[in-house]
């Protein structure tokens, strides 16, 4: 699709910028702006919202990808939307595309954390509450644990500019504090602070499913499951643990052996995944009579229309460990997006809002799909390319999912080992599963 391009040129024609002293200098103009002219081309093809793309300057196309990205998508969008989706990668060495919080698996301490005042309130001083310590990790290995709160790290007392000290970096040595609380005088208190040896940040597996658990609660049981990314397997060569659907099918296995009547499905980190296994997943927790029906349905733009797709729910795909449920409660907080909520909106259509109770705080809000592309210029177009419907067709919840019971952790003293029945957010997913 060259129409674009000679648009450009016709802009351009007779100025300086092609010519100087008489010599055509276009070819360096196209070798310059190829890769750029090549994510605008995919963009009117691809894009979701291709007939709202940014009208943009000459000058936009020496932009770096992921800059030019930014200008050419649009800055309104249907339902009071913002396309905060769509990105590049521009190496194998960048970042971590799904960075949750503080936390870039490639190379981490192995902490996500949030910054906030002195617990004690007997100081003025910041302080990272560490939220998650991923395991096998500097953080793990050196005994981080949550609720930890780390003063300095490399002798460098933390603030809001410097913070990112904790994300990743050679070795060092951080400040913790643990506190205590004394219930009868509402007062916190120092139970230690130590100096602690922290090795330099590394690889950092992104474990999918970080905790499951079977409680019996006055004679029922109910399963526990925090699943932190929905993926079919390894996306990296260092990956070394179980693929993600043998997993799940272990996990799932065991849950009906302890013939759980409910289940507790803990999403407030799942920060991406793809929608085969938000499906299968969906598969193992409601009844048979489901198979066969719509899961979802994804829409692409009208040049795409043939791509249109209805994902079931499937049996085959449960190695009959299946759980037959009709409630569920699940866990959200504010990184909970893309597959994750598809599954909950999804879920809610077909159990019914009220047998699908939500339990945390809002969710991001990604009701679409990325889909990466290459086009050999050295990075990957990854746009958004449908909406991600219900089964009625509904995909109106790019707003976020709001809680039924919200419940921020932060707002709270203790922040309990996950999958501990003292774990607040838990505690009242439970509360919540036995009164449905």
């Amino acid at each position: 699709m060259k129409r674009p391009y000679v648009i450009l040129l016709s802009l351009l024609a007779g100025t300086s910028l092609l010519t100087s002293c008489g010599e055509d200098r276009t070819h360096e103009y196209e070798e310059l702006t190829a890769g750029t002219h090549w994510i605008e081309t995919a963009m009117r093809q691809y894009y979701l919202w291709n007939d709202s793309i940014s009208s943009l300057g000459w000058k936009d196309y020496f932009a770096e990808p992921s800059e030019f990205l930014s200008r050419i998508k649009p800055s309104e969008l249907p339902y009071g939307q913002t396309d905060a989706w769509s990105y590049c990668i521009e190496s194998d060495d960048d970042a971590d595309p799904h960075q949750r919080g503080h936390f870039n698996h490639k190379s981490s301490y192995g902490i996500d954390f949030v910054l906030q005042s002195d617990p004690t309130g007997s100081t003025n001083r910041t302080y990272a509450r560490v939220t998650m310590v991923y395991p096998g990790s500097p953080a793990y290995e050196c005994g981080l644990k949550r609720n930890d709160f780390i003063s300095s790290v490399g002798g460098e007392r933390i603030n809001t500019s410097n913070a990112t000290l904790l994300e990743n970096g050679k070795a060092t040595q951080i400040a913790v504090g643990r506190i205590g609380y004394i219930l009868e005088e509402a007062t916190v208190y120092w139970v230690s602070e130590d100096t602690v040896d922290l090795s330099a940040s590394e690889y950092v597996e992104d474990v999918p499913f970080m905790v499951d658990s079977i409680y019996d609660i006055d004679g029922v049981r109910f399963a526990y499951l925090m699943d932190n990314r929905m993926v079919k397997g390894p996306d990296e060569t260092e990956f070394t643990g179980t693929p993600y659907m043998d997993r799940l099918n272990e996990i799932f296995a065991d849950f009906k052996r302890h013939s759980v009547a409910g289940l507790v499905l803990d999403l407030r980190n799942c920060s991406y995944g793809d929608i085969d296994c938000a499906a299968q997943l969906a598969s193992y927790i409601v009844s048979s009579s489901y198979y066969g029906s719509v899961f979802c349905q994804t829409y692409w733009n009208s040049l795409n229309a043939d791509s249109n797709k209805s994902y079931l729910y499937d049996g085959s795909l449960t190695g009959g460990n299946g759980l037959g449920l009709s409630k569920v409660c699940i866990i959200t907080g504010g990184y909970t997006c893309g597959a994750a909520e598809w599954l909950i909106h999804s879920l809610r259509t077909t159990l019914g809002a009220s047998n699908v109770v939500v339990v945390g705080t809002s969710t991001m809000g990604q009701n679409v799909m990325t889909m990466p592309y290459d086009g050999g210029y050295g990075f990957i177009l990854c746009p958004a390319v449908a909406y991600v419907a219900d089964s009625s067709g509904d995909y109106n919840y790019g707003g976020g999912i709001s809680p039924d019971i919200e419940i921020d952790e932060l707002e709270y003293i203790y922040l309990n080992d996950y999958g501990s029945l003292e774990e607040v957010v838990l505690n009242a997913a439970l509360t919540a599963l036995l009164a449905i």
